[in-house]
């Protein structure tokens, strides 16, 4: 609308329309047709008035800025002004920004504890904004440009969860809408497991490990497991599967996994069975005598494991490579263990073992122990037996006893003997041998524990004849006794005269090769601690006759009307009251070998003392020099061939009226240079020594 005036004229111009918010002035520019302007700069309001304006027509515009200058409304129009009159005008404003509504779409934004929100435009400052809830968010009064949008997730330890990016461009007057697709900044796993499988799982145990030192574990029961939140990188998985004793049967790893943010990476882990099986079976004595097996397993470690079987086979499963020792034990309904048998196998990982355990039939009580003495062949004894009568060892019949699994004693709860051989018997025993140790227990009954008139007994490693009151052997008529091992020991005597404590010979032949004849005791007129012989002959070829006391003979070996010829073996820490080691009372005592050390003599002898028979000394035999020979009247040493023992291979004591020169000591024949292996016990201050043809000599020291 225009108006004419006369003289000066006035404008007023309204300016409804847009008005933003972030206007902080107002320039309306007025321009006339001859290019002149004029200016106004508002503060606010709605309107303004120019006056003293020239007539003519005017360009009006309206700019509203904000503090940093940017324009944020604006408006044109054009007036024409007449002299003397006010004109008015309206000028609608148009603003001059946009608005931008950003919504979230893909990854789920519950997962951060926080978004951030940032714009970046080419013409102005990057602006962002910060929610913690919601899915969209409003910018306003936005400069129209291009932006891109960036939105960043964070949870409450400040890691990057998701993230986003878009660009949307914003018109003057205009809201613009943009959708973010949100992804996660981590990465997620599924596991599988595949490979080898066992009903014994009952839990997997999955460690995942990957980048800056993260690790996880996991226990499910199932063969797949899903890790999530993962940083991007590379990871190791490792995997045990465990039985319910916590034991690992299975385990596997795959390694070098990648993880991309956002995506979910997928493995099969392979799994090797650690662990093995056995399958037992058995053969040899009938499985029908027994109604029940026990099987035990036993590893390397000493630990053991436990199934019964009424015959058929036995699997065990789960087992750590190794070697196992198998024991299996059979009882009857009475609970006697009436079958055994042993055997070993080795276990390999992800494979079945198999073996077959040989049973053999045995005893546990003394009915079945008597009827198989009688039959012969090996008895295998389960269990400790009381011997109620006498076993008698049957001419013919070779019998050896033998524990089976663990020590046994066979004690003696009669009136006799524990084992006798009749007259004339060509039977043979063998007592020990194995594994365990085998007691013939005499049980203090005044009878001997083996009683021999005839047959062959043999003591082996591991067999032990202990606590008899009547000697622990007795050898009369005829008989042979090998001694290979084991022991005589805490055996007395103190009866009949010639008993010896350990072992007593009239007769027959006593062999000993090994083992120990130990802590006997005899009290008895000519009885020897450990052994004596007063018919027969005692063979020593190896072995140790060791505290034995003798309180009326030797401490060790008494001889009398018999023969004892020692080749080997020791005779030490006897002690006697003639001869700590040996008295001989008569018959041959013939030394070629061993050594005699240690013993004591209560009266005369430490070592040896020679009250009659002949006492003959040959090579590598030595009597110690701890331990002299006693000689009484017209008794001498009998060299017999050369002795190669380091002098002195004896020293000689003599009764007090035999230190005469000319006293004959040694009987050389012809071994007349072996004078110089022998000493002689001073008789008080006087020093003797032996000439060359066996005679005592003094020794001035010339």
């Amino acid at each position: 609308m225009c108006l004419l005036l006369v003289g000066g004229a006035s404008l007023i111009i309204a300016m409804p329309g847009a008005r933003a918010a972030g206007a902080a002035q107002y320039t309306i520019e007025l321009t006339g047709s001859n290019g002149t302007t004029q200016s106004k700069t508002l503060a606010g309001g709605t309107s303004v008035q120019f006056d003293d304006l020239a007539p003519d027509t005017y360009s009006i515009s309206v700019k509203g800025r904000d503090d940093a200058g940017t324009l944020v409304f604006s408006g044109t129009a054009t007036a024409t002004v007449i002299a003397g009159e006010t004109a008015s005008v309206t000028v609608e404003l148009q603003n001059e920004l946009g608005s931008l509504t950003v919504n979230f779409s893909g990854a789920s934004a519950t997962t951060a504890t926080s978004l951030t929100v940032t714009l970046t435009g080419l013409k102005s400052t990057p602006q962002s904004k910060p929610i913690t809830g919601g899915t969209s968010v409003q910018f306003e009064d936005l400069v129209p440009d291009t932006y891109s949008i960036n939105v960043k997730g964070m949870d409450d330890a400040g890691n990057k969860v998701l993230s986003g990016t878009a660009k949307a461009t914003v018109t003057a007057g205009e809201t613009a809408t943009v959708a973010v697709p949100l992804q996660s900044s981590f990465g997620e796993l599924t596991v599988d497991f595949e490979g080898a499988e066992s009903d014994s799982v009952t839990k997997y145990t999955v460690i995942l490990s990957g980048p800056n030192e993260f690790k996880e574990t996991k226990e499910v029961t199932t063969r797949t497991v899903q890790f999530e939140g993962l940083i991007p990188g590379d990871y190791t998985v490792s995997v045990e599967g465990k039985n319910g004793s916590d034991v690992v049967v299975l385990a596997g790893t795959s390694s070098k996994i990648p993880v991309e943010a956002g995506k979910t990476a997928t493995t099969k882990v392979p799994l090797e069975n650690l662990l093995g099986s056995l399958t037992l079976n058995f053969s040899g004595a009938r499985v029908s005598t027994a109604t029940t097996l026990t099987v035990t397993l036993i590893d390397s470690d000493g630990a053991s494991s436990e199934k019964t079987s009424s015959g058929e086979a036995v699997q065990f499963d789960d087992l750590v490579p190794d070697t196992y020792t198998i024991s299996v034990k059979g009882n009857n309904d009475s609970g006697l263990v009436v079958l055994y048998g042993t055997s070993s196998a080795t276990v390999e990982a992800g494979k079945t073992a198999s073996t077959t355990v040989e049973l053999v039939e045995g005893i546990s009580d003394f009915a079945s122990l008597q009827a198989a003495v009688a039959a012969g062949g090996t008895v295998y004894i389960f269990e400790s037996i009381d011997v109620e009568t006498t076993l008698s060892v049957p001419s013919g019949i070779s019998v050896t006893i033998l524990p089976a699994y663990q020590d046994v004693t066979l004690k003696n709860t009669s009136t006799g003997n524990l084992f006798t051989f009749p007259s004339g018997s060509t039977g043979n025993l063998t007592i020990g041998g194995g594994e365990y140790i085998i007691t013939l227990d005499g049980n203090q009954v005044a009878q001997s524990i083996i009683s021999m008139s005839g047959g062959t007994a043999t003591l082996a490693d591991n067999g032990i004849i202990t606590n008899a009151a009547a000697s622990g052997i007795k050898i009369s008529s005829s008989g042979t006794f090998e001694m290979t091992g084991g022991e005589i020991s805490k055996n007395k005597e103190s009866s009949a005269s010639y008993g010896g404590g350990g072992v007593t010979i009239s007769g027959g032949t006593f062999n000993m090769t090994g083992g120990e004849i130990s802590n006997n005791e005899s009290s008895t007129y000519n009885g020897g601690g450990g052994i004596t012989i007063s018919g027969g002959i005692f063979n020593m070829t190896g072995g140790r006759i060791i505290d034995n006391t003798g309180s009326q003979s030797s401490g060790g070996v008494t001889v009398y009307s018999a023969t004892f010829n020692m080749t080997g073996g020791t005779i030490t820490d006897n002690t006697g009251s003639f001869g700590g080691a040996v008295s001989l009372v008569s018959g041959t005592f013939d030394m070629s070998g061993g050594s005699i050390t240690g013993n004591t003599a209560t009266s005369s002898g430490g070592g040896v003392s020679v009250s009659g028979g002949n006492f003959n000394m040959s090579g590598s035999a030595v009597v110690d020099s701890n331990n002299d020979v006693y000689l009484i009247t017209g008794k001498t040493i009998n060299i017999t061939s050369t002795l190669t023992g380091t002098a002195p291979v004896a020293t000689i004591t003599l009764e007090t009226s035999l230190y005469v020169a000319g006293t004959q000591v040694l009987s050389l024949g012809n071994y007349t240079s072996e004078v110089s292996k022998f000493a002689v016990t001073p008789n008080g201050a006087e020093s003797w020594k032996i000439s060359t043809d066996g005679t005592l000599v003094k020794d001035e020291g010339l």
